[in-house]
């Protein structure tokens, strides 16, 4: 027997223990660290939301009684993806966790899809999304796949398939790329040449937030945007790529001291001037932002996940020596 419970204070450490114990079977999707750091980082953020948080436990068949967590739900209540009205908002199943010994784990997940759902429903939502998407579920970002995660990733398939099979439909594909960084050579073509002679490229710590949540988004981590001007008219803007560097709290005995910046970035966005594209310039400025993480943020790894939205991103990157390593897909449900 399976019941779900709504997150309690004393909590925090079943919530811990159930993220070390799908460490294991999650592919590399989860990161490890201490229980005082998931407190601080995640849990200690202005923007977590507490009572979407849910825990399953299996109970004793006669007595009722809860023998172990075994899984749990994230249920986020979020503004509107980016474009669309602010001032209404979704639910995001921004994450889903069973242990690998779980019995019956697809009757846990069940459960935990339909307490979620109802939490959501509850609160007037009318639109959920499965997985979570760029600019608007910070909570996890730098512990679970990529640095700003979208979506479920498809080597996440019991998941996957129970958005599924219970009435979601595939708002968007994704496809997560990466490269490592350790060895890094700038990739040099005519055009690379002919672009450094025409333009500036400036890299600024703190993209300017958008809102009142954008702000709280962008405070956690480190951000690095290099942003391409032409010589010829200063300050007129022709590109720019943005890049999160997950950060963390550094805490010595329960006091935060400081913040530890990682050495993996996530690629949050590249936009060239229409009128500019396939022209070479954003392989000259990722060229030179690349250059800029390696040698003063002494960053190795880089990752992105791009929606089919931006499809032609993917033979872009691949030229450039970024590796596919897992695809996915956005959930949405009408209720």
């Amino acid at each position: 027997m399976f019941i779900t419970l709504p997150f309690r204070n004393e909590y925090f450490r079943v919530v811990h223990d159930l993220w070390t114990r799908c460490i294991p079977a999650s592919g590399g999707r989860l990161h490890i660290f201490p229980a005082e750091l998931m407190e601080t980082a995640i849990f200690g953020s202005m923007l977590f939301d507490y009572d979407g948080l849910q825990i399953a436990w299996e109970c004793d068949n006669v007595s009722g009684e809860k023998i172990r967590p075994v899984g749990l739900i994230h249920v986020a209540l979020v503004p509107k993806p980016v474009g669309d009205d602010q001032n209404t908002l979704v639910g995001v199943v921004c994450l889903m966790l069973t242990v690998p010994d779980c019995p019956d784990a697809a009757i846990v997940r069940k459960t935990l899809l339909d307490a979620g759902e109802q939490y959501a429903i509850g609160h007037g939502i009318r639109t959920i999304y499965g997985g979570a998407f760029h600019d608007r579920i910070p909570f996890y970002c730098g512990f679970y796949a990529a640095g700003d995660a979208v979506g479920v990733l498809a080597s996440d398939n019991e998941v996957f398939e129970l958005f599924k099979q219970n009435g979601y439909s595939i708002e968007s594909n994704v496809t997560q790329m990466q490269q490592p960084l350790q060895k890094y050579m700038p990739k040099m073509t005519m055009k690379s040449v002919v672009w450094s002679s025409k333009l500036n490229v400036q890299f600024n710590d703190a993209p300017k937030p958008q809102s009142w949540w954008d702000a709280q988004r962008l405070s956690r981590h480190f951000w690095l945007e290099a942003i391409a001007t032409t010589k010829q008219i200063p300050n007129t803007q022709v590109a720019n790529a943005l890049v999160c560097i997950p950060s963390t709290n550094k805490v010595i005995d329960g006091v935060e001291t400081g913040i530890i910046r990682g050495n993996v970035a996530e690629l949050i966005d590249a936009k060239v001037s229409p009128e500019l594209r396939k022209k070479g310039i954003m392989t000259y400025l990722l060229s030179k932002l690349l250059t800029e993480l390696t040698r003063k943020y002494e960053v190795n790894e880089i990752k992105t996940q791009v929606s089919t939205t931006y499809k032609e991103f993917i033979p872009f990157l691949t030229t450039m020596n970024w590796k596919e390593t897992d695809n996915g897909a956005i959930f949405v449900k009408e209720v």
